[in-house]
């Protein structure tokens, strides 16, 4: 089976628990034989508060990040995809 596991890390200087399940499960779905393609986003960089574009694509990213969609998007298209496993998006 084809899955696209999607999740967003945080707090990468601190890793919590759901970011090692991910990963854990990233790795016991590749032993029983998927193909697993991850769309993995990491929000705990902090943007430059003299950007403010950054600071404003920030804002807006949790509700559509097209940079994520359209990664996404390509990747169910060029692999047919057979499942979505959503962990966390926010």
């Amino acid at each position: 089976m084809k899955i696209m596991l999607a999740h967003n890390f945080y707090r990468g200087s601190a890793p919590s628990g759901e970011n090692l399940i991910v990963l854990e499960e990233e790795n016991v779905l590749r032993r029983y034989g998927h193909s697993v393609f991850p769309v993995y986003v990491r929000t705990d960089l902090s943007p430059s508060l003299n950007n403010y574009m950054e600071i404003l694509a920030r804002a807006i990213n949790p509700i559509f990040n097209k940079k994520i969609y359209s990664t996404a998007s390509r990747l169910f298209k060029k692999h047919q995809i057979d499942g979505l496993h959503v962990h966390n998006m926010f």
